[in-house]
């Protein structure tokens, strides 16, 4: 079940996306109108990936490729360059840690 306040983003063929809320894409079939569910997504790139989608309606079962991809970005990040290396390293093994920790230290100013 998911959270009250998450709210629910539709696609549809027509009109495009619709609602409101990033939290979950919501693709309804073309041929039979029910929901689809994702079932794997490829990433292409860090920005662009392709989702495969299947039709719930087990008697349809169609299945679709569709694109997401990253438009433009709306308001830039707070980090700067010091945060955005700082929430980078964070997410490193402790020694992939140590070998950017030693190679940052090597570089000039």
């Amino acid at each position: 079940m998911r959270n009250k306040r998450q709210k629910v983003l539709k696609f549809r063929q027509d009109s495009g996306f619709s609602g409101g809320g990033m939290a979950t894409i919501k693709v309804i079939c073309t041929a039979c109108g029910a929901r689809m569910h994702n079932r794997k997504s490829v990433w292409q790139a860090p920005q662009l990936a392709n989702l495969y989608y299947t039709c719930t309606n087990v008697e349809c079962s169609e299945t679709s490729v569709y694109e997401l991809t990253h438009s433009h970005t709306v308001s830039p990040s707070g980090l700067g360059d010091k945060g955005l290396i700082k929430a980078l390293l964070e997410r490193l093994r402790p020694d992939e840690k140590q070998i950017a920790l030693d190679w940052l230290q090597g570089q000039p100013g």
